[in-house]
């Protein structure tokens, strides 16, 4: 503090740290920056990685289904949701992509599961914006008359955050046409239980964290 040395050495310690920071998020903002203006091409089913993580049925054992996760892939670069959808969102590409995970997921599946004797439920995830029966259902039927499979179960996967009004209509048509309709993250948006309700979903998606005592940090 003497002399006024103190203000300096702050100063230069700021402007240390904020370098730093810079450095470390400078290759993610290039990166993302890159692929928005890329996305359009990586929107389909070339571009895809597909993993599939499967849902066990509790009292047997068994394997009843999979959740379809989806990454966007560029020669040996795979680009991980946190940087892949907010690219998508920004160039509005939802039914494009989620089209094109659900041919391939079908596609994939259909080729390499062994014929089951109950149904194998497949759950998508889908944006908002693609939860619309007149595109979506074309796709999700056309789909599933060329894999030739009359045991795979198509189960549309919506967050109970993006549950408006409109929205819970198309689910619902969606429903009648024989699709199954899971709702995820439940129990983090409270203000949409009464469309959740309305909505009567085939699945409900409890997120971990809604169930843990206030100050309790996962295991």
């Amino acid at each position: 503090v003497r002399g006024g040395a103190l203000f300096p050495l702050l100063a230069l310690a700021s402007l240390l740290v904020g370098a730093l920071a810079a450095g470390a998020i400078a290759p993610h903002v290039a990166r993302l920056g890159e692929l928005r203006k890329r996305i359009g091409f990586l929107c389909d089913e070339a571009h895809l990685a597909l993993v599939y993580q499967p849902v066990f049925e509790l009292a047997t054992g068994r394997t009843v289904g999979c959740e379809v996760l989806a990454r966007l892939k560029e020669g040996d670069c795979h680009w991980p949701p946190p940087v892949m959808i907010p690219a998508i969102l920004d160039a509005g590409l939802e039914r494009r992509f989620d089209h094109a995970v659900a041919r391939k997921a079908i596609a994939e599946l259909a080729a390499h599961l062994p014929p089951i004797d109950e149904r194998f439920g497949i759950a998508v995830n889908c944006f908002p914006p693609s939860i619309d029966a007149d595109t979506l259902a074309p796709v999700l039927q056309g789909a599933l008359q060329a894999s030739g499979r009359q045991d795979l179960a198509l189960c549309i996967e919506i967050t109970e955050h993006s549950l408006a009004s409109d929205l819970v209509k198309e689910v619902q048509r969606l429903q009648a046409l024989g699709f199954l309709v899971a709702v995820d993250d439940f129990g983090t948006g409270y203000s949409n239980l009464k469309s959740v309700t309305r909505l009567s979903p085939d699945l409900l998606k409890i997120d971990a964290t809604s169930s843990r005592p206030p100050g309790c940090a996962p295991a």
